[in-house]
């Protein structure tokens, strides 16, 4: 049965302190949806990165929501560091949540769902389901090297479009992908700046990155009420940490996934993990058994 969805791009301005800011916010959206799933890229993406993802989504009657969080995509660059807070990225999620219709699942990538963990504390842990896709459980050295990372590749300069493509399909192990979508993930991942390319997104957002303190979620993962999955790539430097096995013995709601054929974080575009996904929501949603009771 073919299924009649509908995609568009709402842009909802949201008041940041003094400044206002637009936050883009794609939508991917079947006829007569009540389930839904708001989804938050990784620290350098947009929502763009859900493609895929979303049009298999859709096939089960899943609207699927995904911002631009301020400084990627075409949301708003802010252009000071000081701008890009925790707060104001869960401002971002906010605005995206007005999208929601009926029960709601959520998904985060790498830093992403370490944002999207302080957006669901604030809102009191409202969730049928939780997708964590290979986030740092804590502050260490492999989270500084992908720092550093980020901060030479926010301010790195290609001389044409196609060098600037060939960039991010190769960094992030996406050339498995067609051609249409190549083009619109790298339309959406690039920009021109004079006559030179960057990577899309604010270079000022590195800078609190870079610099921000300590962190540990081992002890809210632990305490997890909603049934979650922890997804991991079989090459991500995150997938050994210890803690994972104590996190999963210690909280019966939470199963840790292992095997995703990527490096970090996995991209969530390949048809067997985007089945494992799509699997794991629609137990959420309705199926019974351990991990489907809230």
């Amino acid at each position: 049965m073919t299924v009649r969805y509908s995609f568009r791009t709402e842009v909802v301005g949201i008041l940041l302190g003094d400044v206002l800011a637009d936050v883009a916010i794609r939508v991917w959206e079947p006829e007569g949806s009540e389930l839904s799933v708001l989804c938050v890229h990784g620290f350098a993406g947009n929502g763009q990165d859900f493609e895929i993802l979303a049009e298999t989504l859709v096939k089960s009657g899943m609207t699927v929501i995904a911002p631009d969080i301020i400084g990627r995509g075409q949301s708003s660059f802010l252009g000071a560091d000081q701008a890009y807070t925790l707060r104001n990225y869960i401002a971002c999620i906010s605005a995206a949540a007005r999208f929601v219709k009926g029960k709601v699942c959520h998904l985060g990538t790498s830093w992403g769902g370490i944002v999207l963990l302080g957006y669901l504390a604030t809102t009191g842990w409202r969730s049928q389901g939780l997708i964590l896709n290979d986030i740092p459980l804590s502050s260490d050295a492999n989270l500084e090297n992908f720092r550093a990372l980020l901060r030479e590749e926010a301010i790195k300069s290609f001389g044409t479009r196609e060098e600037a493509g060939e960039y991010v399909i190769s960094s992030r192990s996406l050339d498995f992908l067609s051609e249409a979508h190549k083009k619109r993930l790298i339309d959406s991942r690039v920009m021109a700046l004079g006559d030179s390319w960057r990577m899309r997104y604010d270079p000022a957002v590195a800078a609190p990155f870079s610099n921000s303190g300590t962190f540990s979620v081992v002890q809210t993962l632990q305490i997890l009420h909603m049934p979650t999955l922890m997804t991991f790539g079989t090459h991500s430097p995150y997938v050994s940490n210890p803690e994972l096995d104590l996190i999963a013995r210690t909280n019966p709601n939470v199963a840790v996934l292992r095997d995703l054929d990527d490096p970090h974080p996995p991209s969530l575009m390949k048809i067997s993990q985007i089945l494992q996904v799509a699997g794991f929501l629609s137990q959420c949603f309705g199926a019974s058994g351990p991990l489907a009771q809230v």
